[in-house]
């Protein structure tokens, strides 16, 4: 359940940044964002500030220590099937994320009804 929740969370996160990018592409540098992304934007980088501190300075001196070495760890990497989809899916949502946000700037008002259509 909890790798579930930390792997939604990161989804959301990375399509709120992938809108974000978005939204800004396209606006000349002078572009000045609504006041109220502010908002939202500020508490997100306290927490993650917060977070980064309480993890370096909180946990007991236990999980500081430097792991052992672990012989041929890449090799197994590649052997285990869920680390390769799991390369599979970031490498295609990315694909799709990207495609999806160059198509969609470059659709005019004539396209609009065949996106229509084509949905």
């Amino acid at each position: 359940m909890r790798a579930c929740t930390v792997q939604g969370s990161q989804q959301i996160w990375v399509a709120a940044l992938w809108y974000w990018g978005n939204s800004l592409n396209g606006h000349s540098d002078t572009f000045i964002p609504p006041w109220w992304i502010c908002l939202i934007v500020w508490p997100l980088a306290c927490a993650s500030f917060l977070f980064a501190y309480v993890m370096l300075y909180g946990l007991p001196e236990y999980y500081h220590q430097t792991p052992p070495k672990v012989p041929h760890f890449f090799k197994t990497l590649l052997r285990r099937k869920l680390v390769l989809w799991f390369l599979a899916s970031e490498v295609l949502r990315d694909y799709w994320l990207s495609g999806v946000s160059i198509f969609l700037t470059n659709v005019d008002e004539a396209d609009v009804g065949i996106l229509a259509i084509w949905a």
